[in-house]
C-alpha cells in the first residue's frame, strides 16, 4: 500500500493542479471538526431518509485504518514508541486533544505493554487520560 501511495504521489507532484500532492501515507482524521461533523452529516441523512453510506464507511475506515497502525506498530516489538505533536493543528496554543490519533495509537501500545513516551508540551500532556500510563516529557 506504501509503495503504491508513494509512486502515486510522485507522479501527481508533477502535476500540482491536481490537489493530490498531500495524498501520502499518515495517521487517520480527528480533532473536533471533522469526526463530529461526518457523524451529523449521517444522522442528518437517516432523519431525510437517505441512507449514510459515506459518512459510516469514512468513519469505519478511519477506525480501521488507526487498528492497522497499531498492528503495525506492535509488529515492529520497539522497546519505546515516542509520540510528538499530540494535539489538534501543531502548535495549536489551545489543549486541544479530541479523537486524536496519535493519542488512540499510544494508548493502545501503552495496553499492549509498551513503554509509550509522549513528547509535547505540558498543557496538551496534561489534557490527556495518558498521562498515568505514559512517559511524558514536555517540549
Amino acid at each position: 500500500m506504501r509503495a503504491v501511495c508513494g509512486l502515486h504521489v510522485q507522479r501527481q507532484q508533477l502535476n500540482v493542479t491536481r490537489g493530490c500532492r498531500y495524498l501520502r501515507p499518515g495517521y487517520g482524521f480527528g480533532g473536533p471538526c471533522f469526526p463530529r461533523d461526518n457523524r451529523a452529516l449521517g444522522g442528518y441523512a437517516k432523519l431525510v431518509g437517505v441512507n449514510p453510506l459515506l459518512p459510516e464507511a469514512t468513519d469505519e475506515y478511519n477506525k480501521l485504518h488507526t487498528r492497522y497502525q497499531i498492528d503495525e506498530q506492535l509488529a515492529l516489538n520497539k522497546d519505546e514508541y515516542v509520540f510528538t505533536g499530540i494535539g489538534y493543528k501543531d502548535p495549536c496554543p489551545v489543549a486541544i486533544i479530541e479523537e486524536s490519533q496519535k493519542l488512540v495509537i499510544a494508548q493502545a501500545l501503552a495496553r499492549a505493554g509498551k513503554r509509550v513516551v509522549l513528547r509535547d508540551r505540558d498543557y496538551l500532556i496534561k489534557a490527556s487520560s495518558l498521562a498515568s500510563i505514559c512517559t511524558l516529557r514536555t517540549t
